[in-house]
């Protein structure tokens, strides 16, 4: 964490964040909108204030997950809105031997589902943004051709729906110590990921607002579930060989992070450099204003 610095604007940040590392990389393929205020500079996330975003190394489901990660403090949450983290190494060693050996012996496989430009999805709260904005063309064409310049496993589906599935190992070992480290969107992408992370939540801020969302979010997972297929479904994540991933493995894990998260509370200017192949991060629900930015290494 820096700290006192006299950092006032996303230049300022970007500045920074180059001259820590000037690898800095302006493609983004993951799942939540963003909005660019400079070259490098992205809003951290444009997901509504009530909505939690669980534990997860930034885009672990891509061969080419960022390096470091840079986020900075230009406005303060007025409350809550914390940026926690967990060295999901420490997960990987405290984690049931159970659970661990099925995701290093059948690996993962993260499949994202992406609607053709202009058209919503009303019954599916993990389609969070159309292709076109994850590509940044409107052209299927276009997209296709990306797709596989990536290496990119991917469906362009008649009604110009996107499908993308990355398949690998569940864990991986850090490029500096070669200690494992749990390395996935296990509980991210699974369906009762976020119902269980509003639940720990609601239980956390305590708050009116907090508990409504985790009973809504549980009471729409049930009502929906029966209406979205795995195979359309906005996020969904099994076993390498394609087989389910038991729910009581998704709350052991979100019970071993929660036991290791770390809360810190922003002030204005401040700067977080984290090691996306050892330390994830999340975000709190929170009340008022708040403006965290994020840059990323290849």
């Amino acid at each position: 964490m820096f700290e006192g610095f006299d950092l006032h604007s996303p230049q300022d940040f970007e500045e920074l964040a180059l001259t820590l590392d000037p690898r800095l990389f302006d493609q983004y393929r993951g799942t939540a909108p963003r909005n660019a205020r400079t070259r490098y500079v992205y809003s951290s996330t444009e997901l509504p204030a009530h909505l939690p975003i669980p534990q997860h190394l930034e885009m672990s489901f891509l061969e080419g997950a960022p390096r470091r990660l840079f986020f900075y403090c230009q406005t303060p949450p007025d409350k809550h809105g914390e940026t926690p983290i967990v060295d999901f190494r420490v997960v990987y060693d405290q984690l049931d031997p159970e659970v661990r050996e099925a995701f290093e012996q059948r690996g993962i496989r993260h499949i994202r589902n992406y609607n053709p430009p202009g058209k919503k999805v009303e019954w599916d709260l993990s389609k969070l943004k159309s292709w076109d904005k994850v590509y940044g063309t409107a052209d299927p064409v276009e997209v296709c051709r990306k797709c596989r310049a990536e290496g990119q496993i991917f469906e362009m589906r008649k009604d110009q729906s996107l499908k993308l599935i990355n398949q690998g190992p569940a864990v991986r070992e850090h490029p500096v110590s070669g200690r494992k480290v749990w390395f996935n969107h296990a509980q991210v992408f699974h369906p009762e990921g976020p119902v269980l992370e509003a639940a720990y939540i609601a239980r956390r801020q305590g708050t009116l607002r907090q508990r409504g969302m985790s009973v809504f979010l549980r009471s729409f997972h049930r009502m929906t579930s029966p209406f979205l297929s795995d195979e359309t479904r906005g996020t969904q994540v099994t076993f390498g060989d394609g087989s389910t991933i038991p729910v009581r493995f998704i709350r052991h894990l979100q019970e071993v992070i929660w036991k290791n998260m770390v809360f810190f509370t922003w002030k204005k200017g401040d700067v977080l450099m984290v090691d996306n192949f050892a330390v994830a991060h999340g975000r709190m629900p929170f009340w008022g204003k708040r403006e965290i930015l994020v840059a990323w290494t290849d």
